[in-house]
Order: C-alpha cells, then structure tokens, then sequence
C-alpha cells in the first residue's frame, strides 16, 4: 500500500476511534469500515500508536482507542505519522550527472518540495479529527453496509 493510501486509511481509522465514551474499538470494525483486512488496519494502528495518537489493548475486549481527545489531533500529526519520507519521492537511482536536466533536479525539487511541505503543515496543522469528524454526516462514525447498525461496537480483536 502507498503511503498516500495508508495516511487516508490511518485518517478514517481514527475517525472511526474518535468516540466522546473512549470505547475500545476492533480493527476488524474498522476494516468493515474501510473495506479493507483487519490486519491491514493493524499495522496502520500500530504506527498510530508508536506516534502516540492511539492506544491499544489486547484481549477479547480489547482494540483500539485515542489516546486524547480528536481535537488535540491534527492531521499534521498523522501525517508525520505514517509518512515514510517527504510528501514527494526522489529517483530511485541517481540521474546522470552529465546532463543539464539531471545535473541539478534533485536540488531543486528538494527545495520546491520543502517549501510545499511547509505549506502542507500549515493546512493539515490546523484540521483536526474533531473538525473533519464533524463534516460527516451523522452523529456516529459510518458502519459498513453488511454490517447491523444495533451491533456492539466491540469486537474479539484476534485474526479475521
């Protein structure tokens, strides 16, 4: 998966945490949500949570939950988060160094791509998971369409 892909993936996970009860919620409700296998949800929780944006506990009641409220949540955080390198990748290999092209492109990307990352922080600094929450429609996080909307919101947190 792009790291493009997992930042949006990470941003509708938390969205499905940002519960005002703090319940804990299971990566297979989620990946209901996101269409997506819970163990794929997992590892983008697990990155969430080295980052110190979540919190997760193990067990049949276990799951997932923020560790503070999604106002103090920035997208800017989840960003850096499950970044793995700039908004913007290099060549994989050197360009040659003889032409006047490749000479010099990757010092002056460098440089356009660290004043759009400047301007990126700004934007996704001030959009918190509150904000973006309350775009949505409805008071509680989307469930997946097979799945009943009277069911509990805790689920066994093992394998699919």
């Amino acid at each position: 998966m792009s790291s493009n892909s997992r930042y949006t993936v990470a941003i509708h996970a938390l969205l499905m945490l940002n519960d005002p009860q703090g319940e804990w919620v299971s990566s297979r409700w989620i990946a209901r949500s996101v269409n997506s296998h819970p163990v794929m949800i997992r590892r983008v929780l697990a990155r969430l949570e080295d980052a110190g944006i979540v919190r997760a506990r193990k067990g049949a009641r276990g799951g997932y939950r923020l560790r503070r409220s999604g106002g103090r949540v920035t997208l800017w955080q989840v960003y850096a988060a499950m970044r793995d390198d700039g908004p913007f990748g290099m060549h994989s290999s050197p360009p040659n160094p003889r032409c006047p092209v490749g000479r010099s492109i990757q010092q002056q990307l460098r440089q356009v791509y660290a004043r759009t990352e400047v301007s990126m922080r700004g934007v996704l600094g001030r959009a918190t998971l509150r904000s973006l929450r309350r775009q949505l429609a409805g008071p509680e996080p989307a469930v997946h369409a097979s799945a009943p909307t009277t069911q509990p919101r805790r689920f066994h947190t093992g394998g699919p």
